[in-house]
């Protein structure tokens, strides 16, 4: 059976049955806790990174903005007096992210919030700027690194990032590079698999093998990425 005749997605990684994602979650419980705005119009797209963020880490909450009648904000967020928020977004008057803000919540006795707008460019500038309650919290920035691995989707910029990316290195920054590394190693599992679906990626090449499931009901798209590799086609 070919990708495009399947109807059966898992409901927490969003991607076809064979290829879930899943057990695979390093499930890594961070001081550092995370939350979400993402875009209502990310809800139904495969491609959507945020979904992984929330399978990865304990500490990972999503709120869905821009549903009408159902309005979400940060105003519990930058209450709470236990809380050092950040929003990871690089406005003219962010900061760069780096130890000290880990540094600063600890002397406080706080744990930061690493808040995140999820969507394109365009859905992310307006969830940062109108989420209520999220006006006056300080914006962080990540400092300059490698480029994007994200393949699913074209950005405007190769240094652009996925959201799942920029939540990887800048969580990072904050608890040591292990935890970006065993996120990326997760991240780059799902890139491999949703290329190797669309036929754009051979079998040999996809990071962490595909199971054996995969194999027998996406046999077509694995058939594709071979003969795109024998014929020296870029994928």
């Amino acid at each position: 059976m070919s990708r495009n005749h399947s109807t059966q997605r898992c409901e927490a990684c969003d991607i076809f049955q064979p290829l879930c994602l899943c057990n695979l979650s390093p499930r890594l419980q961070l001081a550092t806790r995370v939350v979400v705005f993402m875009h209502y119009r990310e809800l139904s797209l495969t491609t959507n990174t945020a979904r992984l963020a929330k399978l990865a880490l304990t500490n990972c909450e999503i709120r869905v903005r821009g549903l009408r009648g159902e309005p979400v904000d940060g105003k519990d967020i930058v209450s709470d007096t236990h809380c050092l928020p950040l929003l990871l977004y690089p406005s003219e008057d962010s900061e760069v992210l780096s130890t000290k803000h880990r540094d600063a919540a600890r002397a406080a006795g706080k744990k930061i919030v690493l808040i995140v707008p999820d969507g394109n460019w365009r859905q992310g500038s307006k969830g940062a700027k109108r989420t209520p309650g999220l006006e006056h919290v300080q914006c962080v920035r990540l400092p300059p690194g490698e480029n994007s691995e994200y393949r699913l989707r074209t950005a405007p910029r190769a240094d652009y990032l996925s959201t799942f990316e920029a939540i990887a290195r800048a969580v990072g920054i904050l608890e040591g590079k292990d935890v970006e590394d065993r996120l990326m190693v997760y991240f780059r599992i799902k890139i491999d698999r949703m290329l190797w679906a669309r036929g754009l990626m051979p079998t040999d090449e996809v990071r962490g093998g595909v199971p054996p499931a995969a194999i027998e009901s996406f046999f077509i798209a694995g058939a594709k990425g071979s003969q795109k590799k024998t014929n020296g086609e870029s994928i």
